[in-house]
This record gives structure tokens, C-alpha cells and sequence, in this order.
């Protein structure tokens, strides 16, 4: 779904009942106008390669002690040695 909108990828997940994990700034936005939503992950590693970004990924996963229930309804930013989870109304 790579080419596909965002909206769309946004609601194919939910439906699947998944968290979109992404670096797109857009699907916070989706996530705010859709309040009952599995999770959004934003990932916020600039310019880092892949496995940077999966370490970093990983290592917050870890912190957060992540399950569906954890990330429903959040919005989570991930950047090097930080995590932020922002619960939206």
C-alpha cells in the first residue's frame, strides 16, 4: 500500500486492528481527527539507515512494554535515546 493514501492505509489498519508505525508527520493528523485508533508510531531518526532505525524502534517497544492496549488512542514519537506518547481525546 505503499502508493496508496494515507487516509486509506490510516483505516486499513484500524480495521485490521494495527498500529501504523511511519515517518510520515501526516498520520498524527489522521490519528487526531480519528480518536479511537490502534496507535500511531512516528519515527523521527532524520537521516539514521535502516537498522538505526529498527535498534531505535525496538529499544522503545521495550520501554513502553507495548501491546495493542498500550498504543490504542496514542500518538508515540520516537527519536534517538527518546519516546514520547501523547494520549489524544
Amino acid at each position: 500500500m505503499g502508493s496508496a493514501p494515507d487516509a486509506a492505509i490510516f483505516d486499513l489498519a484500524q480495521k485490521e486492528g494495527r498500529a501504523v508505525i511511519t515517518r510520515d508527520l501526516g498520520f498524527a493528523a489522521l490519528a487526531a481527527d480519528r480518536p479511537s485508533h490502534q496507535g500511531v508510531l512516528l519515527l523521527r531518526f532524520g537521516g539514521l539507515r535502516s537498522p538505526a532505525i529498527i535498534g531505535g524502534l525496538q529499544a522503545a517497544m521495550e520501554s513502553l512494554s507495548a501491546t495493542t492496549a498500550d498504543l490504542a488512542g496514542a500518538v508515540v514519537v520516537i527519536e534517538p535515546g527518546r519516546v514520547r506518547t501523547r494520549r489524544l481525546p
